[in-house]
């Protein structure tokens, strides 16, 4: 089934898009909104971000707490010198291009989570790794409606670290999906674009996520390309429900470990940024 999403499209609208970007505060955020700011020059732009994907848990695998702290001392540019993300935090770069400050969002159903977007008048949201399920009222919001950047393929790779499930799934490719948000549903929207590439398996799990931003973000740019010109995105319903994965348990990092793979590699990962 075909959706038309012509009706959404603002009666004067031309180049100009006001665009509201949900993301979160991790790396592949930073290294995503790098590429998507880059190429969406011309247009408003304002980024709010979540803290985390997900919930604290108190059993959270010892591999997966490495991997945050790894992830954080990035983000805050405690590792990484002479790198493209500096000591002042891997998002100041980005404040600077944009004119104005992230924000940071601990709600989207709350009085003041809902008034800060409504405050940005987005005619278009945004979503890449946000860490919060958007609600009808959120949603609303735009006159474009919400796309999300989803970092698996849908929809065999729904929910959280689609990349790991692949890899330990011993997949050959991975990739990302650009979809509608139209509820709360998480990563069951319209499919806009799927763009695939193939799994280096001699390379870690948060190298291989971060390389699928620079082609998601295209798909995206093209996107907004389409609707800034009042043309409608050839959006396509999902063909089954698909499967949706969780955070990754102690016997899960195992098995993924046993196979040969690793959740990051430093070096590596600095090299790439």
């Amino acid at each position: 089934m075909q959706i038309s999403r012509a009706h959404w499209l603002h009666p004067l609208l031309e180049a100009h898009v006001n665009i509201t970007i949900l993301s979160n505060r991790d790396i592949a955020s930073a290294y995503a909104l790098s590429h998507l700011v880059t190429g969406l020059t011309g247009h408003k732009l304002q980024v709010f971000l979540s803290a985390r994907v997900g919930k604290h848990h108190s059993h959270t695998p010892k591999a997966l707490q490495k991997l945050s702290a790894f992830d954080a001392a990035l983000v805050e540019g405690r590792q990484g010198q002479g790198q493209r993300f500096q000591a002042s935090g891997a998002f100041a770069t980005l404040e600077a291009e944009l004119h104005q400050p992230i924000t940071l969002l601990s709600s989207v159903k709350t009085k003041t989570g809902l008034s800060a977007l409504r405050r940005s008048q987005a005619d278009l949201i945004i979503s890449i790794r946000f860490g919060l399920i958007l609600h009808q009222e959120a949603i609303d919001l735009a006159k474009l409606g919400v796309i999300n950047l989803h970092s698996g393929i849908l929809p065999s790779y729904k929910g959280v670290m689609a990349t790991f499930w692949a890899m330990k799934n011993r997949e050959t490719n991975i990739g990302t999906t650009l979809h509608y948000i139209q509820n709360k549903q998480i990563d069951s929207g319209d499919v806009i674009a799927i763009s695939k590439q193939a799994v280096d398996y001699r390379r870690s799990y948060l190298w291989n996520v971060l390389r699928l931003y620079p082609q998601g973000c295209r798909d995206i740019i093209s996107a907004v390309k389409q609707l800034s010109s009042n043309q409608a995105l050839n959006a396509k319903a999902q063909k089954s429900s698909g499967h949706y994965y969780s955070f990754p348990d102690d016997n899960d990092i195992k098995a993924f470990a046993d196979q040969g793979n690793c959740l990051f590699e430093k070096n590596e990962i600095l090299a790439l940024l």
